[in-house]
């Protein structure tokens, strides 16, 4: 390794820690991401193994004892993207341990039928999202609101209804758009998870600027613009990286930055999280 490339590594885990060192005591502070699609191992498509619900709960578990305030977001699409029973068991088993603060029901979380799902939302700790619609049978809440200081940070969810029907056509679902406009306070932080896909999103601008943060599920976007109005947000896909969202105060509201942590191979996965693995590989015989 180069000494210039040493130097950069240096700096990177050194902006990291202070980062980390110091969000706990000055920011609110949101990990995110979404379409998991499935991925319950690192993919060993790339030279880099990245991801893993074994790799990424040891993280979340020390970022959590410096900040038990964190919110951790799931933007949905965390089940396969067909259905393979023993995979979305394996992941339910292990969100049972991850637990998200907030999960947004994308399309593919009832990829294995509504009861499934239902099951889920009924067996953890975890607020379910749905903003603008309504799914019979199952219970959600519209928003999420955190008090910071003297300020707050509402969290809600936009999801396009025509992807959750084309993967469940006989849910009953209720649009109610009209009714998320209305608990849109000027006066609040405003946090809208966007599960949908492109061209929604660009019909939909109109709707969104009345949000300062906007984060992006379904599109499988990895990208961070801090300079748009609102902030955009992707949360990437597989599972290979967290953002790391810090919302710092000042007097006209917040400063938002964040940051892409990869979810890096350790030498200490999370031992619950294997075994479901394991216990998963030999059900369908990858560990014969």
């Amino acid at each position: 390794m180069t000494i210039s490339r040493i130097i950069a590594l240096f700096c990177s885990i050194f902006l990291l820690f202070n980062i980390l060192n110091c969000s706990s005591k000055d920011s609110f502070e949101i990990l995110y991401y979404s379409n998991l699609n499935g991925n319950i191992e690192a993919c060993e498509c790339y030279d880099v193994m990245l991801g893993g619900l074994d790799q990424l709960k040891p993280l979340l578990d020390d970022m959590r004892r410096k900040n038990p305030d964190l919110v951790f977001i799931d933007g949905g699409d965390t089940f396969n993207s067909y259905p393979f029973f023993e995979l979305d068991q394996a992941i339910v088993d292990a969100y049972k341990l991850v637990v998200p603060e907030i999960w947004i029901p994308g399309e593919y979380e009832f990829i294995e039928g509504k009861d499934f799902f239902t099951k889920v939302t009924k067996s953890m700790d975890t607020a379910f999202l749905t903003g603008n619609i309504i799914i019979d049978g199952i219970q959600t809440e519209a928003s999420k609101k955190y008090s910071y200081k003297n300020k707050t940070i509402m969290i809600t969810s936009y999801i396009q209804p025509d992807l959750i029907l084309q993967r469940a056509p006989d849910l009953d679902i209720t649009i109610n758009k009209d009714s998320l406009i209305k608990n849109i306070n000027p006066d609040y932080f405003n946090i809208l998870v966007f599960h949908g896909d492109k061209t929604t999103l660009k019909n939909e601008q109109e709707f969104l600027s009345a949000f300062d943060l906007l984060l992006l599920s379904h599109q499988q976007d990895a990208g961070i613009n801090l300079d748009s109005e609102p902030v955009v947000i992707g949360g990437g896909a597989d599972g290979e990286f967290l953002v790391h969202i810090l919302l710092q105060e000042n007097d006209s509201g917040f400063k938002i930055s964040a940051s892409k942590i990869n979810i890096e191979q350790s030498d200490n996965p999370d031992e619950e999280i294997v075994k479901i693995i394991s216990h998963y590989r030999t059900k369908i015989g990858l560990n014969d």
